[in-house]
């Protein structure tokens, strides 16, 4: 057994604020703003310099913090994109979009933990320079690693030996300057050219998937580790920000499938869709059983008529009437027709032969008396079959 008493707890610790402060850089990968007045085409930059971050991981607790501040030293956040339209709509290009190098934390005791970021497509977004207004809806990928899995606090740690590289993607949220967002309020940035003195914030409520790139199945139980539900808090500030705001929002619940559907998101299934087998066989597609008849056997299935015809007051019309015989022996059958208007005529019955196997078709007269008008459905019965047919009369 690994020893990891003392070592285990101090490092702990560091590794969960290291992870605190990677996820938060890479979440800000997304976002910018740009100065006021800005027409189609204009370029746009942003810094923040103060992001915390919300997230729950079951082997170290939740991280509700401020993951980056002026004095890291860590440098800016740079992200470069172009306005779309005269309105402050913007995008931020997957390639391209982004100037940050990439990290690496020493946690001391031989302990690195590498992070990069990037985005999974492209970022928009909205600037209202006239209220300093910012709304922006990324989906971006973090990649965590380590050149030793076994530098790693237990339970991880124990686990295996090696490099650990995992990417997690997409991660979606939405984030604005609305002030009663969670985790923390967003504000009205008050210098609106140099968008400064404001904040945005905003959830995610489904767990983004893993990719492993080293490390193989130890990424899904670090994976398995990571809550559904997080939020992330970004300012620029002239001021000194000790400490994520309290929240003034309520914290969102986890997505769920829709009704019907099974899996978490964003991983829903729909259940198939059963198909019947068609006439002669039974069961559900692709499991059929052609339905054998007894040998000598009359079997009238699919009667049908035609389903709508018009006709003028004192004339005739027809209508087609179709029957199939299913089994293996000719056979006759006596149809009965009825009008449900009396003005609508049609004749009583008629009596039809139909080989086995075959379908036979008739032609119905159908006449309407000079004092006919309105509507009549022509209904016709046999063998325990019904088929309708209905028939408007025009002056």
């Amino acid at each position: 057994m690994r020893e990891t008493t003392g070592r285990s707890r101090r490092v702990s610790v560091k590794v969960k604020a290291a992870v605190a402060a990677l996820l938060a850089i890479f979440a800000v990968a997304a976002f910018g703003a740009s100065s006021a007045n800005a027409a189609q085409g204009d370029p746009f930059n942003a810094d923040f310099n103060y992001v915390g971050l919300n997230v729950n991981i079951s082997i170290a607790g939740e991280v509700n913090e401020l993951a980056l501040t002026p004095a890291a030293n860590l440098g800016n956040l740079e992200v470069n994109g172009t306005y779309t339209d005269n309105v402050g709509n913007f995008t931020i290009p997957k390639i391209g979009g982004l100037v940050f190098p990439d990290i690496s934390l020493d946690l001391g005791a031989g302990i690195v933990v590498d992070g990069s970021i990037g985005l999974t497509e492209s970022g928009t977004g909205n600037y209202n320079a006239a209220t300093g207004a910012l709304t922006m809806n990324p989906k971006i990928s973090l990649t965590l690693g380590t050149n030793d899995i076994g530098s790693l606090p237990d339970p991880v740690g124990s686990l295996g030996s090696g490099p650990l590289s995992c990417k997690f993607s997409p991660l979606a949220v939405s984030l604005s300057t609305n002030p009663t967002n969670w985790p923390s309020p967003g504000k009205l940035f008050v210098d609106k050219v140099g968008l400064t003195d404001g904040a945005v914030s905003g959830a995610w409520n489904i767990k983004p998937d893993v990719q492993a790139i080293a490390g193989g199945t130890l990424c899904t139980i670090i994976h398995g580790f990571l809550g559904e539900v997080g939020g992330l808090y970004l300012a620029n500030s002239t001021t000194d920000i000790l400490a994520m705001p309290a929240p003034t929002g309520t914290k969102p619940a986890p997505a769920v499938c829709a009704v019907g559907q099974t899996g978490t998101p964003p991983n829903c299934v729909s259940p198939p869709v059963d198909v019947a087998c068609p006439i002669g066989f039974t069961g559900i597609e692709p499991n059929c059983t052609k339905i054998d008849e007894p040998a000598g056997k009359v079997v009238f299935q699919d009667m049908t008529v035609t389903k709508k015809v018009s006709v003028k007051s004192g004339l005739r019309t027809h209508i087609k009437w179709d029957g199939t015989n299913r089994g293996d022996a000719d056979g006759t059958i006596k149809v009965t027709l009825s009008s449900s208007n009396k003005q609508v005529k049609v004749p009583k019955s008629f009596t039809v032969s139909i080989p086995a196997g075959k379908t036979v078709t008739k032609k119905i007269t159908v006449k309407a008396t000079k004092k006919a008008k309105g509507k009549a459905t022509i209904t016709a019965k046999a063998a325990g079959l019904t088929a309708k047919s209905t028939i408007t009369v025009k002056k």
